[in-house]
């Protein structure tokens, strides 16, 4: 027998394109197409009396599937690959629908698919996304179980079981025990995350520096430090292997805190990366558990941040003085070979500097007195000896490329450098009184080592002359250079900065309070209400004032629907009496003895004319009074309209 599409697919289709939407961009392409083309034929199918395909036809597709899953994913079950096989089962499941449990299972899979999208984001547009999905879903799970029910009334109708939801939810999420790391332990990857790399090379941040994404967010106790204290910290490079600065060695645990000058206490909410490194403000001193400081003042947690991390800290504008350390002879190494015009560069400049001091001036005067250029576009150099191609032939970069060259010089002489990675600078949000780092404020200086002073930070990039910064490199360039015409834009051509103030400051306040509610805010939380869930005790109360709230809550919702059931009823009661009482002013009988549809009979009786209005209200009437309508608004609404225009006449 032929198998056709069933006829609740319309219905169907929409709620499993808002399950796939969130997944789009994560999916392998032959996944999306093979879900559009599954839908397509199905609604198509629907419309034009297709035959579905074959049992045999469906088992095939639907083996053919999971082994393109195996072949995407490699042999290895990852997050990814678990979202594209609940992808393909919606696009499949369709096929097969026969009954009222294989709709029901569909749109279930829609919510599946929904859900399994907090396990990849939780940013507050996502999370907005899904509401309204769920409110989409819903309504198509209204209208499967309604046939009969309009479009509009289905979707208002889930729009208000869902808000009904959210104060139960809203009790679940403040009082339920926080649950640690990420959503049901499944560590998920995000390969479209931006963020600093662990290789620093001559065009490494390129990318970076022209990325408007937010890279964190941080709010300070007090005042928010000076332009020339923003070095955000991430990576310390050590090694040179004459083009690329690496990571190859891991730093000693730092036993010692830093604690010189007046402390910066602040709060930090860094965005995925999906590395191990935490950004923080130079220099890090005292840092919450869990996390390592190495004696390099970097700090890394225990796995990569997958997830937006919250954290506080507490930095020291300065180091202050120290000893040398045996391992930090590491930051004197270079290769034995290459770049011979810069070491001889390095060796004349030392011989003419009395100090380490000096000498590092003196190479920072030379940026500023020679012909170096800051562009974003800077020549690739072509030589193997990288420094010496910069230093001397194009003598055109930005921070990585100074970075590199000085640190270079300082090592040839002698002295022990090393290269940071972070960000600098950032822009304050007047509208939250925060600080936004973005991607394109990720920024490389040097550290140089002096005796009398312990490492101390030099920004060679600063040193170029601004004269010599070309135009594309100005708009919210890391270093700063210029500030072409920030704060002139005018009312009208502000408004773009001003909505993503209020765009930040409402991300700002999503992670704070909603995403970073961890077991240290719900314990805050609760104590503040007289309640624990640190002993038996305490959680018995905490669980009893919980079930009492929701159970008060549900009692509300009852009362409230009986009245508005009421309600409603005492509504369609009085529309009925103003029916009969003009069916009374033309001479008709309306006894209290008559039921509504012998009334209508005789009534349709005596005056022709009327028949259409009259059966048409009492049939409204035995609907809303008798056929288990009386809360649909739709139809009272109509009820009552025609009520008021009916109008007839007495017969002359």
């Amino acid at each position: 027998m032929t198998r056709l599409p069933d006829s609740f697919i319309p219905r169907l289709v929409p709620a499993l394109l808002m399950g796939i939407v969130p997944h789009v961009t994560l999916l392998n392409p032959w996944i999306t197409a093979s879900c559009a083309l599954s839908w397509i034929y199905l609604l198509a199918g629907v419309k034009k009396n297709w035959p579905l395909p074959p049992r045999w036809l469906t088992a095939v597709l639907t083996f053919a599937a999971f082994a393109g899953i195996l072949v995407s994913a490699r042999g290895t079950f990852s997050g990814e690959a678990g979202i594209g096989l609940l992808c393909l089962m919606a696009a499949l499941k369709p096929l097969e629908i026969k009954s009222y449990r294989d709709r029901m299972i569909t749109l279930f899979l829609a919510y599946f698919m929904v859900i399994a999208a907090l396990f990849f984001s939780s940013s507050l547009e996502m999370t907005a996304y899904l509401y309204f999905s769920v409110v989409g879903i819903t309504g198509c799970l209204v209208m499967v179980n309604h046939p009969d029910i309009m479009i509009k009334r289905g979707l208002k109708l889930a729009l208000t079981i869902t808000a009904q939801a959210l104060p139960l939810s809203l009790i679940l999420f403040l009082v339920f025990p926080r649950i640690p790391g990420s959503l049901w332990g499944i560590q998920v990857g995000a390969s479209n995350s931006v963020g600093l790399s662990d290789t620093l090379s001559p065009g490494s941040m390129s990318d970076l520096r022209k990325s408007e994404e937010t890279a964190l967010r941080v709010s300070f106790d007090g005042p928010i430090p000076g332009m020339n204290q923003r070095y955000f910290r991430a990576y310390v490079f050590q090694v040179f292997d004459g083009k690329n600065w690496k990571i190859a060695y891991r730093i000693p645990q730092a036993s010692f805190y830093p604690e010189e000058g007046e402390p910066w206490r602040y709060t930090v909410i860094l965005e995925p990366h999906q590395q191990r490194y935490i950004i923080t403000l130079d220099y890090p001193g005292d840092i919450p558990p869990g996390y390592r400081l190495a004696q390099d003042l970097t700090i890394q947690a225990r796995d990569r941040v997958a997830k937006p991390l919250r954290y506080s800290l507490v930095s020291y504008p300065g180091t202050g003085p120290s000893a040398f350390q045996e391992w930090e002879s590491l930051y004197l190494d270079l290769p034995d070979l290459g770049n011979p015009r810069a070491r001889a560069l390095a060796g004349q400049l030392r011989a003419q500097s009395v100090s380490v001091s000096a000498f590092s001036d003196t190479v920072l005067g030379y940026f500023a007195t020679q012909d170096f250029y800051y562009t974003l576009n800077p020549p690739v150099s072509a030589q193997a000896d990288t420094v010496d191609d910069f230093l001397f032939n194009t003598r055109k970069g930005y921070c990585e490329h100074y970075a590199s060259a000085f640190v270079f010089l300082m090592r040839a002489a002698g002295v022990p450098a090393r290269v940071v990675g972070g960000y600098y600078g950032g822009e304050i949000n007047p509208l939250g009184e925060f600080l936004v780092l973005r991607q394109k404020d990720a920024h490389a200086w040097a550290e140089v080592y002096m005796e009398e002073k312990g490492w101390v930070r030099m920004d060679p990039t600063a040193a170029v002359d601004p004269s010599r910064v070309e135009r594309e490199a100005t708009p919210g360039g890391a270093e700063g250079l210029i500030r072409a015409g920030a704060g002139d834009e005018g009312f009208f051509l502000g408004i773009p900065r001003k909505i993503q103030w209020a765009w930040d400051a409402l991300n700002y306040q999503w992670y704070a309070r909603v995403i970073g509610y961890s077991t240290a805010s719900q314990r805050q939380f609760l104590e503040r209400l007289g309640l624990s869930l640190d002993s038996l005790a305490g959680i018995v109360k905490t669980a009893l004032a919980t079930l009492s709230v929701m159970a008060g809550l549900m009692l509300f919702y009852y009362l409230r629907l009986q009245m508005k059931t009421e309600q409603g009823r005492d509504r369609v009661r009085k529309g009925y009496d103003r029916f009969l009482a003009k069916l009374r002013k033309v001479g008709i009988d309306c006894s209290p003895s008559s039921g509504p549809l012998d009334l209508a009979d005789r009534a349709s009786a005596e005056r022709k004319d009327l028949e259409k209005e009259i059966r048409g209200i009492t049939a409204l009437y035995v609907l809303l009074r008798y056929g288990g309508k009386q809360e649909d608004e739709d139809l009272i609404h109509d009820f009552l309209v025609q009520v008021a225009r009916f109008g007839p006449k007495r017969k002359p």
